[in-house]
């Protein structure tokens, strides 16, 4: 019972182990899948992000092709003044939303403003305002358009201003400075196309800008504040940088796209380990059925099968390295006489005990070949008066009676033994000759019974219950 709990365990623990071992598997394959997929959920994420990257850069541009326009209105018209300013102003802006308003600032002054009341501050002369002075002389130095913002209009909606410096030839033939060409556009109008294409797409974004001289970046456009680990793009436009954060509206969590593969590895795992757990049961039956064919069923001694293939292998080992090795064989004496007198059961009793004292009397192999006939493998180079000293010892250990029930039962043994090569090497002729040796000595047995020199009869061998009740005392 202790074995088989022993293996019942063992066998639990090995099934506990592979289904954690497949759980780790899963779990590592899985942790790898997630990495991959969020990789290119990432991707996706940013290739959105550059699509609507190239459609801001079209917005920016236009706005600047607006200011442009204008300068190239200014150089056509030879005066540096354009003439109906508000018509062609209303023309410019027709269709464009996101255009609050267009100015003229001659010498940085603003001149000219449609709609007439839409300005973004009562500041006349750009270069006096402390928002606007460094980045209109950056401008005018540098000849780059700039975009300045978010700055408030005094309607108090956000605006980024596009200025464009001017520079026209005059009569002299040289270039100088005239002023800017201004658009004001609504940051709440602007970029809507690319920044709704991102909400279509199921993303939230942030886009920021900096100011030229400046590094600081200002909110522009929001669809959700403090977007966690966003995919950030970045470009340059109107001496700005621009910065685009996007992230998907559901977060990065991509467990529901993971649920099969969970599913999945659950699946594997059980049936992986329910796999493990019935072959270490069919291996556990497989053991014992080997031990089974192997050992006899009564005494659990090993078999004549087994010894059979036990001799052959210790016999090539011997015709290998000349290790040597003999065969003993016992008979229970007058066995029939026991099963007669005690019955069957008794005899199985007497078989078992005598099974046990043989085993514990030497260090080699036991077998039990069938009835009442034993043998044991020497595995050693004996001489053949070890092998008597060996016999000797074995029927020490019969010198005491056999208890069975309530009856004392003496068994004694005949025995005989052949040894390599002075026998004979092969396994069967070894076996034969032990054999013969036991005969004789169960023959010589049998005649000193006769003469009474040596008695081993049953009713000698019986000791009644007296003898039995007077041991309890």
């Amino acid at each position: 019972m202790q074995g088989r709990g022993a293996e019942t365990r063992k066998r639990w623990i090995i099934t506990g182990i592979v289904f954690m071992v497949c759980v780790a598997v899963i779990a590592v394959f899985i942790r790898d899948v997630r990495r991959r997929t969020l990789a290119q959920m990432r991707e996706v994420c940013r290739l959105n992000e550059l699509a609507r990257v190239s459609e801001l850069n079209e917005d920016i541009n236009r706005c600047k092709e607006i200011t442009k326009t204008l300068d190239l209105l200014l150089q056509d018209s030879g005066s540096g003044e354009i003439r109906d300013f508000p018509s062609i102003s209303r023309e410019i802006m027709a269709g464009q939303n996101d255009v609050a308003c267009l100015q003229l600032a001659k010498d940085g002054i603003i001149t000219e403003t449609y709609p007439e009341r839409t300005g973004y501050s009562d500041t006349k002369n750009l270069f006096l305002n402390e928002e606007s002075k460094k980045v209109c002389e950056y401008s005018k130095k540098s000849g780059a358009i700039v975009v300045q913002g978010p700055v408030k209009m005094k309607q108090g909606d956000p605006v980024i201003i596009v200025m464009n410096p001017v520079y026209i030839y005059g009569e002299n033939g040289k270039k100088h400075f005239w002023g800017f060409t201004i658009a004001i556009i609504r940051v709440s109008k602007a970029f809507q196309a690319a920044m709704n294409s991102l909400s279509s797409f199921g993303y939230d974004y942030n886009l920021y800008k900096t100011n030229p001289l400046d590094t600081d970046y200002h909110l522009l456009n929001s669809s959700r504040e403090n977007l966690e680990n966003p995919v950030e793009v970045t470009f340059v436009n109107g001496s700005c940088t621009w910065k685009l954060d996007v992230m998907p509206k559901k977060g990065w969590n991509v467990t529901d796209s993971l649920r099969i593969y969970y599913y999945f590895g659950a699946a594997v795992s059980v049936l992986i380990t329910a796999m493990a757990y019935m072959m270490l049961m069919i291996s556990e039956d497989r053991k014992k059925f080997v031990l089974m064919s192997e050992h006899d069923g009564l005494t659990g001694l090993l078999n004549g099968r087994k010894f059979s293939d036990d001799a052959a292998e210790a016999a090539a080992k011997d015709r290998t390295d000349g290790s040597g090795f003999g065969i003993i064989y016992i008979d229970i004496n007058c066995f029939k006489s026991i099963n007669d007198s005690f019955g069957h059961k008794t005899g199985n009793d007497v078989l078992v005990e005598a099974s046990r004292r043989i085993s514990a009397s030497v260090q080699y192999a036991c077998y039990r070949l069938g009835g009442d006939e034993f043998a044991i493998l020497v595995t050693d180079d004996l001489t053949e008066d070890g092998y008597r000293d060996v016999i000797r010892q074995i029927k020490a250990y019969f010198m005491a009676p056999v208890r069975i029930a309530e009856s004392w039962i003496c068994v004694s043994l005949s025995a005989g033994y052949a040894l390599s090569p002075k026998d004979g090497t092969d396994p069967e002729k070894l076996r034969q000759a032990a054999d013969k040796r036991m005969y004789l000595e169960k023959q010589e047995y049998h005649r000193r019974k006769e003469q009474g020199t040596k008695g081993n009869n049953i009713k000698e061998n019986s000791i009644k219950k007296e003898a039995a009740d007077k041991d309890k005392k």
